[in-house]
């Protein structure tokens, strides 16, 4: 029940709440972090500002949980009606089959706030690679699915570069 709740830091925008959490996860963690967005507030109903801003939570907790990373990089931008929101590491990266494990709630828990908002989740991710975690979602109206085929998630295991690689919201 705690997760769905609205937190407070977001009465200053999703933008100065993400500008927050991602310093507060840099002083507490020590890992490195570059925020890549507008300066302009995102045009969000409560409910996305809230999933998008405990997305980027977990996120987080998993980079510090299993990455064993040293940089962190997250992105937001909009394009047309679709915001996207980037975060990579460049860890330890993930392995087919790790998202069955009994400690990839997670995932699960991001994969299912997506799907809630009609949004596409793509994990990019290899050994030794780090991890990128791609999130498209609308930016209004009900749950409009951007998924193709009846599928919320791609998962792709292809030894590319997590880390460092820019995502448009094409």
């Amino acid at each position: 029940i705690i997760n769905n709740l609205r937190p407070t830091v977001l009465d200053l925008g999703l933008h100065a709440a993400i500008e927050w959490q991602i310093r507060d996860f840099q002083r507490r963690s020590g890992i490195e972090c570059t925020l890549r967005m507008s300066e302009e507030e995102y045009p969000l109903d409560d409910g996305r500002a809230t999933a998008l801003f405990r997305i980027l939570q977990e996120s987080l907790s998993n980079v510090l949980r299993h990455a064993q990373a040293s940089r962190v990089e997250a992105d937001l931008s909009i394009n047309d009606d679709t915001l996207l929101m980037r975060i990579a590491d460049n860890g330890v990266g993930a392995f087919p089959g790790c998202r069955r494990k009994a400690n990839s709630f997670g995932l699960i828990g991001i994969k299912e706030r997506v799907s809630a908002l009609g949004g596409r989740l793509v994990i990019n991710t290899d050994l030794n690679k780090g991890m990128a975690l791609t999130i498209r979602i609308p930016l209004h109206g009900d749950a409009v699915s951007l998924a193709s085929n009846d599928e919320d998630t791609d998962i792709v295991f292809d030894g590319m570069t997590a880390y460092g690689e820019s995502v448009s919201a094409d």
